[in-house]
This record gives C-alpha cells, sequence and structure tokens, in this order.
C-alpha cells in the first residue's frame, strides 16, 4: 500500500503473475486505488512535474473534493483529466502546454472556471465563512463575474480575482473567504464594481446607461441592512439583484436594480409623499367633477 515505488513493485512482481487483473493497475501510475489514492498520486506526481502549479498544501485540500472521473478524461474537471495532462506533458515533453491543465483552476481544459472556482471555494469556506448558500448558486455568480486574468488578477472585481482569494482561503480561511464572494469583500475590487458587472450581466433590460453611471449612483446609496428588501439603498438594490440572478427572475427583479428603484428601492419618505399628492390631486378632480 502507499503511493511508492517499492508498493508499484511488489505488485508488479508475484502478486500480478498470479492475478494480473486484479494486481496489473496498482503497478500503473495512478496506483489502482492499493499504492495510494487517486488524490495522494495526483499530488505526488503535481508535486514532481508541475510543482509551480500548486503548493502541498494546496493540493492536499483540494484533490479529495475532485470528482474522480474516468480514467479516460482528458477534458472536465476530474482528478483523472489532470492526471492524464500530467502524464501528456512528460510523454510530449511539453510541459508549458500541460502544466497549466493539472492546476486547480485547470487551465481552461480540467474542467470551466467556475466550476473549479466553486469546488475549491467549497473546500476552503465552511459554515458561515461561505459567502455563498449552495454549490448552485456559487455556479450562477461565477458566470457572471468577469472572467479576468487567471493568476494575475489579485485586486480587481473578477472571478480570476475571487479564484485567486479562494486558493489562499485553504490555508487562512477567516482572512480570504470574505473576498471569494458576490461583492468581493473589500479586496476583489469594491462593492459597487461588483454590483454594476452584475447588475449589467443580469438586467439586459433594464439596464443603466453605462457602468460608469451605475457606479456614480452607487457610490452615492446609504448602505442599508443587508437583507433590506425597500429602500433607496445599496442594500436593496443588492438584495433584489441577488434574487434576479439566482431565481432567474429579471423581468421582476431587474427594475428594483435600476436608476428608478422600481418603485421599491426608493426613498420611502419621498415616495410616501408623492403617493400622497396622488391622492390629493384625484381628490381635487373629483370635487370638480362633482360641481360641474
Amino acid at each position: 500500500m502507499g503511493d511508492t515505488k517499492a508498493c508499484r513493485v511488489y505488485h508488479g512482481g508475484a502478486p500480478a503473475m498470479l492475478d494480473a487483473t486484479a494486481h496489473c493497475p496498482h503497478a500503473g501510475s495512478t496506483g489502482g486505488t492499493a499504492c495510494g489514492t487517486l488524490a495522494d498520486v495526483y499530488c505526488s506526481q503535481l508535486a514532481a512535474v508541475c510543482g509551480t502549479q500548486a503548493t502541498a498544501a494546496e493540493c492536499a485540500k483540494i484533490a479529495p473534493v475532485y470528482p474522480v472521473g474516468m480514467h479516460t478524461d482528458t477534458t472536465g474537471n476530474s482528478i483523472y483529466c489532470r492526471l492524464y495532462h500530467l502524464r501528456a506533458g512528460v510523454a510530449l515533453n511539453d510541459l508549458t502546454t500541460h502544466c497549466p491543465h493539472t492546476s486547480p483552476h485547470g487551465g481552461g481544459a480540467c474542467g470551466l472556471y467556475p466550476d473549479n472556482f466553486c469546488q475549491i471555494v467549497f473546500a476552503a469556506c465552511s459554515g458561515t465563512m461561505n459567502p455563498y448558500a449552495t454549490m448552485a448558486e456559487c455556479l450562477t455568480y461565477a458566470k457572471a463575474y468577469t472572467e479576468g486574468a487567471i493568476l494575475t488578477d489579485t485586486a480587481l472585481s473578477t472571478l480570476a480575482c475571487r479564484m485567486y482569494h479562494a486558493r489562499v482561503a485553504l490555508a487562512l480561511p477567516a482572512a480570504h473567504c470574505a473576498h471569494t464572494g458576490p461583492d468581493g469583500g473589500g479586496a476583489c475590487g469594491d462593492k459597487c464594481d461588483a454590483f454594476c458587472d452584475l447588475q449589467k450581466f443580469t438586467c439586459t433590460t433594464q439596464n443603466w446607461p453605462t457602468v460608469a453611471a451605475c457606479r456614480t449612483a452607487c457610490l452615492a446609496w446609504t448602505a442599508g441592512t443587508t437583507g433590506a428588501t425597500s429602500g433607496n439603498t445599496f442594500a436593496c438594490r443588492s438584495y433584489h439583484l441577488g434574487v434576479a440572478l439566482t431565481t432567474n427572475a429579471a423581468t421582476t427583479h431587474c427594475p428594483h436594480t435600476g436608476p428608478s428603484g422600481g418603485s421599491v428601492c426608493v426613498d420611502t419618505a419621498a415616495s410616501t409623499q408623492t403617493a400622497g399628492s396622488e391622492k390629493l390631486f384625484a381628490l381635487f378632480v373629483m370635487i370638480i367633477f362633482i360641481f360641474i
């Protein structure tokens, strides 16, 4: 047992001569679940071949939560896909091409960035530290983020920045899990950057004239109470944007995120005054009609 050469030599020796079907897989590069788990094998081979793609500590936390996949995988978010590209990099003497595919972010070959991002977030951030209620919610947001430059974005409102902080969160969850969330946690852009980017993606027919106009207005909004469903606040618009994005209810909720607030995210006092004025006008018209 164990991800070692000695284990493979053992299974490739006398036991294989007695039962090749059972023991030859254990002598192979993946260890056949006897000479190390697939996660162990992936991490040891990653360190030996493409060590710059992830630290040993990162790999140890991420690998166990990857889907195993099929041994024929060359694409998709699985351990077998990453092992394939590890072997291909060596066999073809082309680590430049294949090492990125072995990494936690998959390099565009082993899984889509949103899938890999959410896998890492849920491996790193447990309980209340996780800014996403479910994996499905995380995937919905991840697909809406601007992709950005993987490995280099560490401060912009992009998926790449959130991916960076998700990976750091594997070691330091309390400090970095918040940075993986929809508002960027004050690290991946500011909350207005995130709101306006997501609003543009989600609300294509109730949009601001420009992202810059959205940001200017956003900076002037009162913060409000998280989860508020009414009032001229950032919290109200953020709530309705989240509902529009995650429940496919853009037609109903996007107007509340736009310039007018959709008669919901508006100044309550002003709204009441307007409503009162409308009632007085209606009463005035009724009186005139009676006298006529």
